[in-house]
This record gives C-alpha cells, structure tokens and sequence, in this order.
C-alpha cells in the first residue's frame, strides 16, 4: 500500500481552502492537523474535518511531509514566516503563502538548504486553469518570437502572484525597472519601464478598503503581450484567453482569421463558485506539486527563482508605495441584466 502524504495546515481563516482542497483530493494525502491559536472559529474548522487543533509547532510530529504556512507574513502584518521558520528549524518542509519580502524568503531558504528541507512560497494563481493556459501559450510564442510590448494591471493584494505569472510566461524579468507616469490621481497608478528589454505599461490598483482589504479588487490581473503577428491577453485571472492576431489593410482580401480568437473561455460559473471550486483545484495541485516531486525544489535553479519573485516583489512594492485608502461609494446597482438590456434594446429608462 502506498504511503499517504501527510500535512499540516497553519492558519484557519484561508487556510480552510486549503483544508477543504486535501479533503477533497483524489490523490494520496492526509491531514494530521491544524495548527491555530485555540480561537472559536480554530475549534470549529479542526472539529469540522476530523483533526487535532495544534497550538504549538512542538506538536507536529517530524515526520509530516509538508506544512502550509497559510498565515500573512511579516511584511503584511503576520506571523508566517515566524512560524516557516520554526517548522524549518525541525526540519519540515514548508510551502508558504505568498507574499513574502525578500529579507524573510532569503532567511527561510537559508534555514531550508541548512536543513536540508524544502521551503516554496505558493504560486497557485499560476495553477489555475485560465492562467495556466495563458502561460503556456505566452511560453509557445517565446520560442517563435520576442514580445515587442506588454501591458499588465493588477492590484496589490494580488501583486505577488502577477509577479509571478510574468516570470513564468516571459523570457525575462531581470533588469525590471520602472519609472513613475502617473501616482496619486485615481484608483490606479501607471508606470512605464522596462522588463528583459522588453517595454512594459503597468496599471498599479494600489488601493485598499480598510474594512476589506482582501476584497474590493477593481482588477485582479489583467495581461497583454505584443508580439509582431498579434497580441495574446489574459482579460482576467479566470479568464477568457485571447489572441488577436495583427490586421493589415494591405492584404484584408486573402485574410481569413478572425479578429480575436477566444483559447479559452473562462469560468462559466459564478464568483462564489470561482472561489469554491477553481481556487480549490489550484491548491490542490500546488501541494501535490510538493508533495510528489519534492526532487525540484531542492535544486539551486528553482531556489534563485523563488528568490528573484521575492526580490522583483520587494522592489516594485517600494517603488510603488504604501496603498491608498478606498473610500468611494460603490455602485451595486449595476448587474448583468441591466447591461443586456440596453445590448437588445429593451431598456426603459422612465421605468
């Protein structure tokens, strides 16, 4: 009989997903406990899935193969990478969510090498589907072509994973700088500059509702590439993929392409089920990833990419500033319906 994966979960607000993502999983993978501070709702989540509630990490038996360190770190007010430390100390692996500054990754990776354990900050966004599909096709055309532009928006409760996501679907990110085009007048700030000699736009949403900060995200990820014979976009985190192929007037009459191609669809599901399904299947897969092929994120390659996200992070969040406070009121009113009633024309505004 094949040995099951057993895992530790630290953190029961979203560490919950990640719960609900092992307990749903068809692979080889068992939780042995929830490591929290002994809260109601700590009690609760451990009751609800059958396992020890942990208030220390003395507790965790050594031979667990994995942590999720689901707690903010220390940059964004946690205790997280406290915590990585401590399971790395005893020679756990770790898998951390994401983000994490460079002076906490480096710390917790030289623990790790010391250690000889594993240590990885989540890079689930990249694990889901539409963005996956995003990745690799922006990977395919690399091979072909160069991207001559791009233009990417994201805010900045999900700027880690954009950073991410660029390092995985461009052919660079060293020598990423940017310079300031416009700050402070609105919702989002532009920067213009440079990444891997590519020029890059960036729409920075660096705004935060103090009563939801995880919330309120005018745009998650949104990104462009320009390539020579087109532009591939990712309109959204859950999609649609698309390719515009480049139009020329010169030779219309023997064009059969469409002006855009939709790869892929997206998510023909609600948000609620984005959440409850889609973010699911990405954790899923970024333990399994762990768990299973531990082999490659014991080598220096992957080690000096997880130190180069952190690095890129780090320095855009410091040139980028401290978020600004979102105050605005927000409109509720406007929904699907209303918007497909004025496309067929059966809107009445008098009513």
């Amino acid at each position: 009989m094949i040995k099951s994966k057993k895992i530790v979960i630290c953190g029961s607000a979203f560490g919950e997903y990640y719960l609900r993502a092992i307990a749903n999983s068809k692979e080889n993978l068992e939780i042995v406990g929830l490591l929290a501070q002994g809260s109601q709702r700590s009690c609760m989540v451990a009751e609800k899935y059958h396992i020890s509630l942990l208030t220390n990490v003395d507790e965790i038996p050594l031979d667990v193969d994995l942590a999720c360190v689901v707690i903010r770190s220390e940059g964004v007010g946690g205790k997280g990478t406290e915590i990585a430390c401590e399971l790395l100390q005893r020679g756990i692996n770790v898998l951390q969510e994401q983000p994490v500054h460079l002076k906490y990754a480096e710390e917790c990776y030289k623990l790790a090498y010391k250690k000889k354990a594993i240590y990885k900050v989540s890079d689930l966004y990249a694990k889901l589907d539409e963005v996956s599909v995003f990745i690799k096709c922006a990977q395919a055309l690399n091979k072909i072509e160069k991207p001559i532009y791009v233009r990417v928006a994201f805010s900045t409760q999900v700027a880690f994973p954009a950073i991410n996501i660029l390092m995985n679907s461009l052919p660079s990110v060293r020598n990423f700088n940017v310079d300031v085009f416009q700050k402070n007048n609105g919702l989002f700030d532009v920067y213009i500059g440079e990444v891997g000699e590519i020029p890059i736009l960036i729409e920075f949403g660096n705004v935060i509702n103090p009563d939801t900060p995880d919330s309120n995200m005018y745009i998650m990820h949104q990104f462009s590439y320009v390539y020579s014979s087109g532009i591939l976009s990712l309109e959204n985190t859950f999609g649609p993929v698309t390719w515009r192929p480049k139009i020329s007037f010169a030779d219309r009459a023997n064009n059969k392409s469409k002006p855009i191609n939709i790869l892929t669809r997206g998510c023909d599901v609600s948000i609620n089920q984005v959440f409850e399904t889609k973010f699911i299947d990405a954790i899923e897969k970024e333990i399994c990833d762990v768990v299973f092929n531990k082999k490659n994120y014991q080598n220096s390659m992957q080690i000096q990419r997880g130190m180069l996200c952190a690095k890129t992070w780090t320095d855009l969040t410091k040139k980028f500033g401290y978020a600004n406070m979102d105050t605005l009121k927000h409109n509720e009113n406007i929904c699907l319906a209303y918007l497909e009633s004025i496309v067929r024309g059966t809107y009445n505004e008098n009513r």
